[in-house]
C-alpha cells in the first residue's frame, strides 16, 4: 500500500490506458503513423494544409468551344474540410496564386502548406507571398503519393462529381463552379469521413455510431482563426 496522496504506478498506468495514453497504446499509435498516412493528422485545423491540382471536365459553350478545366482545392490535414477549392480554365500559377488568397480571406493565415513540385507550388512569388504571411510551405518527395492520402482520397468524390457533370448540360466555367459549390457544401463537408473515424480509434477514442463529418470536425475545434 502507497502512503496517502501517493499514486500507485498500476492505477497510474489504468488511467493512462483509458484515455488512450498508455505506453502500449502510444507504441502502436507511433508505428501506425509511421505506415499509415490515412490516420496521421495535425491536432487542430489550419495548421497544414494540403494543395494540389487535379484535371475537370471538358465542358462546351454555347458557341461549340470546348474548354479544359482544371480544379485547385487545399483541403484541412486535421478535419479534411475544403477550404478552397475551384474550378479554373487553366492551370498556370495564377490559380494557385488565386487558391491561395481565398482560403486566407475566408478562414485566415494557416501555418503551413504541403505540396507538390508542380511548377504552379514552385513558383518564387507564390513563396514570397507565403512568407511575409508567416506561412511555410513544404513540398512533397518525388513519387511520395502516400503522403498526400488526404487530397487524393477527397479527389475520388472529385471524380463522383465529374462523372454527373458529364451527363448534365453545364456550359461555362462559372456555371460548373457554382454546381460544385452546391456539391461540396451539401454532400462532401457533411458526409461522415473514415479517415476522421480511423484517426480516433486509433488513438482507441470513440466516434458516434453515425461519424464525424468534415464540417463538424472543422467547426468543433478548439483553435480559432487568425485573420490578418
Amino acid at each position: 500500500m502507497g502512503g496517502a496522496g501517493v499514486l500507485k504506478q498500476s492505477t497510474m498506468q489504468r488511467h493512462l490506458y483509458e484515455a488512450g495514453l498508455g505506453k502500449k497504446q502510444m507504441k502502436r499509435y507511433a508505428e501506425k503513423r509511421e505506415t499509415s498516412s490515412r490516420r496521421f493528422c495535425r491536432p487542430h485545423r489550419m495548421e497544414l494544409l494540403q494543395g494540389d491540382i487535379k484535371y475537370g471536365p471538358d465542358i462546351r459553350t454555347t458557341d461549340g468551344e470546348l474548354i479544359k478545366t482544371y480544379l485547385s482545392s487545399l483541403i484541412d490535414d486535421h478535419s479534411r474540410y475544403i477550404v478552397q477549392s475551384e474550378f479554373y480554365d487553366n492551370q498556370r500559377q495564377e490559380i494557385v496564386e488565386d487558391t491561395f488568397h481565398k482560403a486566407v480571406l475566408k478562414a485566415g493565415k494557416f501555418d503551413c502548406a504541403y505540396l507538390d513540385h508542380g511548377v504552379q507550388y514552385t513558383a518564387s512569388h507564390l513563396g514570397k507571398a507565403c512568407a511575409k504571411l508567416g506561412i511555410r510551405i513544404v513540398h512533397a518527395k518525388p513519387g511520395a503519393c502516400q503522403s498526400k492520402g488526404k487530397i487524393e482520397k477527397f479527389h475520388q468524390k472529385v471524380d463522383q462529381f465529374i462523372a454527373e457533370i458529364r451527363v448534365a448540360h453545364v456550359h461555362s466555367v462559372k456555371e460548373l463552379n457554382s454546381r460544385w459549390k452546391v456539391f461540396l457544401e451539401q454532400e462532401y463537408q457533411k458526409e461522415a469521413h473514415a479517415g476522421i473515424r480511423e484517426y480516433y480509434e486509433s488513438y482507441g477514442a470513440k466516434v458516434p455510431a453515425c461519424g464525424i463529418t468534415p464540417e463538424q470536425e472543422w467547426m468543433r475545434d478548439a483553435r480559432g482563426l487568425i485573420f490578418t
